[in-house]
């Protein structure tokens, strides 16, 4: 019996060891499938790696787009690109090449870029008649694209493309629409209110680097993801690099940098969305000096400049700021020498209160041309050496960076009465002083006086023409009194 038993426990185990291999078998096959279905996207694999879709001869390229990439919009982007190069000889006729191109990550509805030459493009003859996208060589190459796309991009249903061209040295764009229930069909123009389109606006990416040098309004920007509406309302507010930035910022914009922002905006949003109509903006805080008017909403409108569109300027916006009032100083405008001089000469001291900035700059360089000139007339004379140097400021973190010399070191000859108001002026004139003076930030006009640096520099030589020669004049004299008098006021 034990010997029986022994045998039945053999075969049982023989028995269960056959399933289990087979059974592990049949795992072993299952995961082996199921991994092979389990496609690795675009996203998924190193960036060096390239993934190639053939169709029709013509072969597009997708590469993973990481954050170091200019292009980098999240950690699912990539870019595909393709175009209708088919023979590679040098001597084949360039001006013939399409190229598409997607950057992004996957959505239901995706846009793809393309730009040729509408010139010299020799294979585009019937689409130059008929302005239609249909009529674009571009099947072959769309269809590659399609290819790649729907691999990678499981809920894709739409794609628009708008192709960048330049005619006769003037930009335009041609759009068109494909679907996924028509078969991928090329149709002409494209539908903005579509509820899968999304755009994107972020002005502060756009600016020059002029913009950001030069006055405090490099830090106001729109940010914006979502869907076309014909009058959207888009947010204007300050963006910031760091947590430092944000701490030490001051809130001393004001209305034209709010302006030049929102037209920035409407510009972006208009080439995205050519139905919209109007744009209302929200402002993150009121500018100096301005009201919101009894019972208007507090905001901005863009409107575009019909008057432009019909002289052929496109993309032109104008902002209208009635919803605003405003209640700072309303007086003479200052923007140079001549008119501080004027206002001393008639002691109408009201306007240089306003414009204390602008006074103060005039009084350093007013007491240099008089104690260079009229050193003679000073009761306690006293000389200071100046080193200049390069320097920019931060208005919003307050740090000051100092560079190379500039030129070499000047003295000044001084009464000893007015050194500490003229060490005091010194230290607040600058870039910043004279980028606020010059480019508008004492009031709500622009007072473009180009390079503000050579601009103070024509200012002095002409202060200095008035001072040569004329010293003991009573007009000087009475200037140079009155100036004291005030600048006695200011700290």
């Amino acid at each position: 019996m034990k010997d029986q038993a022994t045998n039945i426990n053999k075969n049982y185990f023989a028995f269960n060891r056959n399933i289990f291999i087979q059974f592990f078998f049949f795992l072993s096959i299952f995961y082996s499938v199921t991994a092979q279905s389990q496609k690795e996207k675009i996203w998924e694999i190193p960036s060096n790696t390239l993934l190639n879709y053939e169709e029709q001869g013509f072969k597009a390229v997708f590469q993973k787009i990481t954050k170091y990439h200019s292009g980098y919009k999240g950690p699912k982007g990539f870019s595909a690109k393709v175009n209708n190069i088919v023979d590679t000889s040098p001597t084949r006729n360039s001006s013939n090449d399409i190229f598409l191109e997607f950057q992004g990550a996957c959505a239901k509805q995706l846009v793809l870029k393309g730009t040729f030459d509408y010139n010299r493009n020799t294979s585009i003859d019937k689409f130059k008649q008929s302005k239609n996208t249909e009529d674009l060589p571009i099947r072959g190459v769309l269809s590659t694209l399609i290819k790649g796309l729907e691999d990678q991009c499981d809920e894709l249903e739409s794609i628009i493309i708008k192709l960048h061209v330049r005619q006769d040295g003037k930009p335009q764009m041609y759009t068109g629409t494909l679907k996924k229930v028509n078969n991928w069909e090329l149709q002409n123009g494209f539908n903005s209110i579509d509820e899968n389109y999304k755009i994107s606006i972020n002005t502060d990416s756009s600016k020059s680097k002029y913009q950001k040098d030069f006055g405090t309004n490099q830090l106001l920007a729109v940010n914006y993801n979502g869907s076309c509406e014909a009058k959207p309302t888009l947010h204007i507010a300050p963006v910031f690099a760091d947590s430092e930035s944000k701490r030490y910022y001051k809130r001393i914009e004001d209305m034209a940098a709010y302006n030049l922002v929102a037209r920035r905006a409407a510009q972006q949003y208009a080439k995205q969305c050519p139905e919209v109509e109007q744009i209302n903006f929200t402002l993150d805080y009121l500018p100096p000096n301005y009201k919101c008017r009894d019972g208007q909403d507090c905001t901005l409108k863009a409107i575009k400049d019909i008057r432009a569109s019909r002289r052929g300027i496109a993309d032109m916006w104008r902002v209208n700021e009635s919803n605003f009032r405003y209640t700072g100083y309303q007086g003479p405008i200052l923007s140079t020498y001549n008119d501080v001089l004027h206002h001393l000469e008639k002691k109408d001291l009201e306007p240089l209160k306003h414009y204390d900035r602008l006074f103060k700059m005039f009084y350093v360089d007013f007491l240099i041309m008089y104690g260079e000139n009229c050193k003679e007339l000073l009761a306690n004379t006293v000389s200071i050496t100046t080193t200049t140097f390069e320097q920019s400021y931060d208005p919003n973190t307050g740090i000051k960076h100092t560079g190379p010399q500039i030129g070499a070191p000047t003295t000044v000859f001084i009464d000893n009465k007015y050194l500490n108001i003229y060490k005091n002026f010194d230290r607040q004139k600058g870039l910043t002083v004279m980028s606020e003076i010059f480019f508008g930030h004492q009031n709500q006009n622009v007072l473009g006086a180009g390079d503000a640096v050579l601009y103070r520099l024509k200012a002095i030589q002409n202060l200095e023409k008035e001072v040569l020669g004329n010293c003991n004049s009573p007009r000087i004299q009475g200037i140079y009194k009155t100036m004291q008098e005030l600048a006695a006021t200011m700290k």
